[in-house]
């Protein structure tokens, strides 16, 4: 698809998403736009959207991290993984030659594994302490990265790159966050920027996906799911768009120090609003 082509199906998808709301909006289907709850999601959505176009994840190191704030996880993540999954069905769109098919196989392996016991996690267990102890993790290993930039492992093959997917599955189903420990863990074993975009974003998109279906079909959705993402869906398209210009313009190197400081500051959101949740309701 050409520059020309593909400006052209940008402004289709941003005007179509605006008129399938103003027809849901008319319909009665919707409530407010003005509503505190509503601007809220849908900036966080757009700040994700423009994350994931830039780096190929991140959607709930950012607008998560806003919208499990003031949301209850069961109404935010069906929404963060609604979203992220459309960006990056989107940006495929452009970057088609950069994703890794045979190369996420085991991440995607290992991430449906872990899944299930993610939704357990979301369904049944404390949601804080999770995110808190995520936080912590992600924190301390972004943080040494970026201080010893000449870090690197060797790969070492499937099984391994399968075990980093359980946690990623086991992170997505819990919090919409499958990429976290992928992301490290290419990182980690000096993958080309190409190469860490294409197989994250494979990784995620499979799992996003099954992890919303399994959300939907266990009856955990609820009924203003669809009305939410309506009203997000414009701000999708446009920060995915910005994301994805972005992303063409950045080197290795700065994409690798992006995707570190991108990972500490959601490590560090994590923390800090469970934190305040916890004193806010003591």
């Amino acid at each position: 698809m050409g520059p020309a082509s593909w400006r052209s199906w940008q402004g289709v998808l941003v005007l179509g998403s605006l008129i399938a709301l103003l027809v849901f909006w008319a319909a009665g289907g919707t409530g407010s736009v003005t509503d505190p709850r509503t601007i809220l999601m849908v900036l966080a959505v757009f700040l994700g959207s423009v994350v994931v176009g830039a780096t190929g994840f991140g959607s709930a190191a950012v607008a998560g991290a806003l919208m499990l704030f003031w949301l209850l996880p069961l109404t935010a993540v069906p929404i963060l993984l609604a979203a992220s999954l459309t960006t990056q069905l989107v940006s495929m769109g452009q970057l088609w030659r950069v994703l890794r098919w045979r190369g996420c196989v085991p991440f995607v392996i290992g991430g449906l594994i872990g899944m299930p016991f993610g939704v357990l996690l979301l369904e049944h267990a404390d949601p804080d302490s999770f995110r808190l102890a995520f936080g912590v993790f992600l924190i301390c290993w972004s943080g040494y990265l970026l201080l010893r930039p000449e870090l690197q492992f060797k790969r070492r093959g499937a099984f391994a790159d399968g075990l980093v997917g359980v946690t990623g599955g086991i992170t997505g189903g819990a919090i919409a966050f499958p990429g976290a420990v992928p992301a490290i863990w290419c990182a980690m074993t000096g993958r080309a920027k190409e190469e860490q975009r294409g197989t994250t974003q494979m990784f995620i998109l499979v799992m996003q996906f099954c992890t919303l279906v399994y959300l939907v079909a266990s009856g955990a959705v609820g009924r203003g799911f669809l009305a939410d993402y309506l009203y997000c869906l414009p701000a999708i398209f446009i920060g995915t768009f910005i994301g994805v210009l972005l992303f063409a313009m950045i080197d290795e190197a700065l994409f690798r120090q992006l995707v570190l400081v991108l990972l500490l500051l959601a490590g560090t959101t994590h923390f800090i609003t469970v934190i305040a949740r916890w004193k806010f309701t003591a």
